[in-house]
C-alpha cells in the first residue's frame, strides 16, 4: 500500500525517496520498510536514497533489556539491501528537501532519564516539517517525559499547524501544557489495534 501511494505521487514512474525517517525501533514503524527490503519485486519498485534513524544502544527498557540493538541490525540489513545511505539526525540540525525544512527537536542522546521506565517508545525522534503550506510536527510514539523535555527546551517555539498525536493518542502522552504550546489546528491520530484495545480498558481511564 505504501508503494502504491508513492507510485501515484510520482505519476506512475518508479518513485525515489530522498529520506525515509524511522522514529524508533518498534516493528510497527519500520516493518513495511523491512518487508520491502526483503522482497526483490518490492525493492525494485522504489529507490531509497537515505535512511534516518537513531536507536541508542545504551537504552534499557523496564526489564533491563538493551532492546534497540536487534533493530539496529535490522536497519543495517535494510540499508545493505536497498543501497540507502545512513543519515544520523542531530538536534536542531536542519535538513532541506526541495521547499521543505526538517528540524529535529528531540533526539534521545541522554538515556539516563529514560532507562528502566518503559520501552523504546521513549526513544522516539520528534521533528518538524515546514513548508509553504505551514508547519507540522511528527512525534512518533513519544511519551509524556519526552514532551516535557521538548517543552523545557522549546517553550514559545512549538506552534504548529498540524500535529501527529504521539503514541496513537494514548493516555501516556497526556501533557496539556505541551498541546497548548503547539496549538495545532489539525491533528493526525495514528490508530492501531493495540491502541483501540487500550482505550477500552481501565488503563486508558487512568
Amino acid at each position: 500500500q505504501i508503494l502504491d501511494i508513492l507510485e501515484r505521487s510520482s505519476g506512475g514512474t518508479r518513485p525515489s525517496v530522498d529520506l525515509w525517517i524511522i522514529t524508533h525501533s518498534h516493528v510497527d514503524h519500520y516493518g513495511a520498510l523491512l518487508k520491502i527490503s526483503e522482497d526483490s519485486a518490492l525493492r525494485d519498485r522504489v529507490e531509497i536514497k537515505k535512511l534516518c534513524y537513531y536507536f541508542p544502544r545504551e537504552f534499557r527498557d523496564r526489564g533491563g533489556k538493551y532492546c534497540n540493538i536487534p533493530a539496529i541490525a535490522k536497519m543495517e540489513q535494510i540499508a545493505a539491501a536497498t543501497g540507502a545511505e545512513y543519515l544520523c539526525p542531530s538536534l536542531d540540525g536542519e535538513i532541506t528537501l526541495d521547499d521543505l525544512k526538517l528540524n529535529f527537536i528531540y533526539i534521545p542522546t541522554d538515556c539516563e532519564p529514560l532507562n528502566d521506565k518503559f520501552n523504546s517508545n521513549l526513544c522516539s525522534l520528534v521533528f518538524t516539517v515546514e513548508g509553504k503550506q505551514g508547519r507540522a510536527m511528527i512525534t512518533g510514539d513519544a511519551f509524556k517525559i519526552n514532551l516535557a523535555i521538548i517543552l523545557e527546551s522549546y517553550r514559545g517555539r512549538l506552534a504548529c499547524d498540524v500535529l501527529q498525536l504521539p503514541h496513537h493518542a494514548l493516555c501516556d502522552t497526556g501533557s496539556e501544557e505541551f498541546y497548548r504550546e503547539v496549538d495545532a489546528k489539525t491533528v493526525i491520530l495514528p490508530i492501531s489495534i493495540a491502541g483501540d484495545r487500550s482505550m477500552g480498558t481501565i488503563y486508558y481511564e487512568q
